[in-house]
């Protein structure tokens, strides 16, 4: 990478530690931005439906990412790579902790479809088409087909759809919300995994904190949704451990050990406060390896 690119991942990183400005969540859902590429594929014979596909979808897509070259602009400027600037770690926040990559990728089986999305955030929007290219890219190289194999088929692509995301509506009123996870979320108390269902409304907060940076803000009313979730009823449908195993290339091909809930989170009281908090995580993941796949959830308030 050249001196012009490192410079602009520099400015990006000091961008993220120190958002340029400061504003209410509701504010910022009005100018949360995402660009969105959506392919339907044809589902192989053998292909085994598990909950944690995403995380699988997640491993081709870095793959086939990180073997794209750098952009060069009109002006002969080379641009940093999508890898380095979607992938790897920029900037912490001032608590110490990572600020989380700008992509959510979701995947998922219907019938004989395979449904496989990605999804970049706020500035990570520059390199929007390395994202959409590089999710092609993935599914001709192969997902594999079986939850503890290793072998990969190539997907065939038989729609790709791509729109861009401008504001987000907020449902303003309801007594009940209900949170479904359609990929395991993970929460990490110290070594071991979290299974209370409040981590889901704490991880929402955090989460969308931290993914607000990427849009250019600091939240300006987190304190204030973190003391409103505590007066909620939480009650749950089917709330369950779910453990599977995954391979890093990055650790020597080893096998790792991963574990997440699945099931329903239901928020009763008056989630009013809280609507803008929930309705922004469900765009982004939430929870440990959010950017993976993880913790991908569905909204219901009535």
């Amino acid at each position: 990478m050249n001196a012009v690119a490192d410079e602009m991942l520099e400015d990006l990183a000091i961008d993220l530690t120190y958002p340029p400005a400061l504003a209410a969540i509701a504010d910022i859902a009005a100018l949360w931005r995402y660009e969105r590429y959506h392919a339907v594929c044809v589902r192989p014979p053998h292909l085994q439906d598990f909950p944690e596909f995403s995380l699988r979808l997640r491993g081709a897509f870095g793959r086939a990412l990180h073997a794209l070259p750098s952009r060069i602009t009109s002006r002969g400027r080379v641009m940093p790579s999508a890898f380095a600037a979607l992938f790897e770690p920029l900037a912490v926040g001032p608590k110490g902790d990572e600020i989380p990559r700008p992509l959510a990728i979701r995947g998922w089986i219907a019938g004989d479809q395979v449904h496989c999305e990605v999804r970049v955030f706020g500035w990570g929007i520059v390199w929007h088409q390395e994202a959409g290219i590089a999710l092609m890219h993935a599914l001709a190289e192969g997902i594999a087909l079986r939850q503890e194999g290793r072998q990969r088929v190539a997907l065939d692509i038989t729609s790709f759809h791509h729109e861009r995301v401008d504001g987000i509506d907020v449902q303003q009123n309801g007594n009940n919300a209900s949170l479904t996870m359609r990929s395991p979320f993970a929460a990490r108390q110290g070594a071991t995994l979290n299974e209370q269902p409040d981590a889901v409304v704490k991880a929402c907060i955090r989460r969308v904190a931290a993914m607000a940076r990427w849009q250019g803000f600091g939240v300006a009313d987190a304190a204030a949704a973190q003391a409103a979730a505590q007066h909620f009823s939480v009650t749950t449908d089917n709330w369950r451990p779910y453990g599977w195993t995954r391979h890093s290339r990055r650790q020597r091909d080893i096998t790792i050990p991963v574990s997440g809930m699945l099931g329903t989170v239901n928020l009763s009281g008056d989630p009013a406060p809280m609507l803008p908090w929930l309705a922004l995580a469900q765009t982004c993941n939430i929870g440990s390896h959010a950017s993976m796949g993880l913790g991908w959830f569905d909204l219901m308030v009535h």
